[in-house]
């Protein structure tokens, strides 16, 4: 669909819109950052960026490097979970954050409760995205790669994905769009509340 539609073409940054950030946060696999704008309806996707077996420093740095000006970052819900460790009060993922990068706009996507919703947002974020076709190459690999998980006792596909090394680029494009989809909701909602005098309800 991205490619039929010319949408998986050169998409360069535009310094006068902000950079917003999906991630997937990997433990022993893969930390995978998608880097957006937005223009109007179009979602652009100008930056790809993912690694393993490094701190989350390393991942504050790559964004520093790129010298974007940033709006939100999308976190999964797990980024506020406490890790288990010696100290009386282990730090979440999100506290490491916050602290590496004070003034960066940090926020937890609420967690999916059915696999397909998350599956089901990034469908419908899809149709509005144009992706850099040099920058995200191996985001778009995943995409093409990412499956359902198959059941061959039934011949069919389980509503759980396959968890390999597609999966992660599909899931910081998930944080993104579903965390995007909830701010827009909720800009929508308080306006709806405004009175016509301009006073919120």
């Amino acid at each position: 669909m991205l490619r039929a539609d010319g949408r998986l073409c050169v998409v360069p940054y535009e310094p006068a819109l902000p950079v917003n950030t999906g991630w997937d946060l990997g433990m022993g696999d893969d930390t995978c950052i998608v880097f957006h704008q937005r223009h109007g309806k179009e979602n652009r996707v100008i930056d790809f960026y993912q690694n393993h077996g490094f701190g989350l420093g390393h991942y504050v740095n790559v964004m520093r490097e790129r010298g974007y000006v940033y709006g939100t970052h999308y976190l999964p819900h797990d980024a506020n979970v406490r890790n288990l460790g010696k100290e009386e009060k282990a730090r979440t993922r999100l506290m490491i954050l916050q602290e590496l990068a004070p003034s960066e706009d940090w926020e937890l996507v609420p967690k999916i409760e059915h696999e397909s919703d998350g599956t089901e947002a990034v469908r419908l974020f899809l149709p509005t995205v144009w992706i850099d076709a040099e920058r995200c190459n191996d985001l778009v690999r995943a995409l093409d790669s990412y499956r359902r998980e198959g059941d061959d006792k039934l011949g069919a596909f389980k509503a759980k994905a396959l968890h390999d090394w597609a999966s992660h680029p599909e899931a910081a494009v998930r944080s993104l769009a579903c965390g995007f989809r909830e701010k827009a909701e909720q800009s929508s909602a308080w306006r709806r509340r405004r009175r016509p005098g301009g006073r919120a309800a």
